[in-house]
């Protein structure tokens, strides 16, 4: 028997917790005279130092999001189905812009099912067990 898959499509903030300065040096030479000098002198080696800051961010759901991701994680495998969790926010941009699927959502949570049926928005335990009894008679 294959084994069934369910998506739950969620889409977290990205949330700034702070920054951290970051150093680094670098080796550079700077060749002395030019094109058609005679001038052969050694090349002038100095240190470069620079600091950089970097930002740091988090990614954190929305109750409601967290809430259905307990849901599904809980009744799907009861059901016989596997769980995959797909948050938007940290998919690439290429993925984003050429699946069919994910370019098509625009309400979070989605529930997705092997066979494009979708459950959108808020759902309580009742109405996914009831959306996934229904999944598996139909197939």
């Amino acid at each position: 028997m294959k084994k069934r898959v369910v998506r739950l499509y969620v889409k977290s903030i990205k949330n700034l917790i702070g920054s951290e300065k970051v150093g680094s040096r670098r080796v550079e030479a700077q060749i002395m005279g030019g094109a058609g000098t005679y001038v052969h002198l050694p090349p002038r080696i100095f240190h470069v130092y620079k600091v950089k800051s970097v930002v740091k961010y988090e990614f954190v759901l929305p109750d409601y999001q967290k809430e259905a991701v307990d849901i599904v994680e809980e009744v799907a495998p009861k059901f016989g189905f596997d769980v995959e969790i797909v948050d938007i926010s940290r998919i690439n941009v290429l993925d984003r812009t050429f699946k069919k699927e994910i370019r098509k959502l625009k309400i979070f949570p989605t529930l997705v099912t092997d066979s494009e049926r979708k459950l959108e928005t808020k759902f309580t335990k009742s109405d996914l067990e009831a959306f996934l009894s229904k999944e598996i008679e139909n197939s």
